[in-house]
């Protein structure tokens, strides 16, 4: 064989190696760009779904709210009302309520307090209501109570079994 043509078959054997690694070099960059981009879809996907079940659980969050007090005959009744799309069960309700006297007078010390339980365990379903009382520790009611404070927390568990607290207005 002439030396000339064993020269351009040397030359167009390097010249296929060199393109066969170009080739080989760039399918390794577009697998590692491609990999990148799979990552990048997995966080997109992952932080999607973190936010949807925020919103679901926002969604179908109960809500308690303390609704009006009525005060009549040394006894002061409040509702717990349930607002939202699910149910509240009930864990502790720590509170109390001091009655408020018009005017103050020195042997009532200026109001009393009386403090109640109860309602652990209770299910309070969307819009439903659960009444409580509290009575003047007088055992004669003083009919010039003109007003009540409440004061406490109430702690609820909601469907997706997370403590909320509703703190009751002062």
């Amino acid at each position: 064989m002439p030396k000339d043509t064993q020269a351009g078959g040397e030359s167009s054997k390097a010249r296929r190696d060199w393109i066969s690694i170009m080739i080989a070099v760039f399918a390794v960059l577009i697998s590692v760009k491609a990999a990148r981009d799979a990552g990048r879809s997995t966080d997109i996907a992952a932080e999607s779904l973190k936010v949807q079940q925020e919103s679901m659980e926002n969604s179908q969050r109960p809500y308690i709210g303390v609704e009006p007090v009525l005060i009549g005959h040394g006894i002061a009744t409040f509702q717990l009302k349930a607002y939202g799309g699910s149910p509240a069960k009930i864990i502790s309700i720590t509170s109390s309520c001091e009655f408020t006297h018009f005017p103050p007078r020195l042997e009532d010390g200026g109001g009393g307090s009386s403090g109640f339980g109860g309602g652990e365990g209770e299910v309070l379903n969307p819009g439903s209501i659960r009444l409580f009382t509290c009575e003047h520790p007088k055992e004669a009611p003083n009919p010039l109570v003109r007003g009540v404070t409440i004061k406490g927390i109430i702690t609820y568990r909601d469907i997706m079994q997370k403590e909320h607290n509703c703190i009751a207005p002062r």
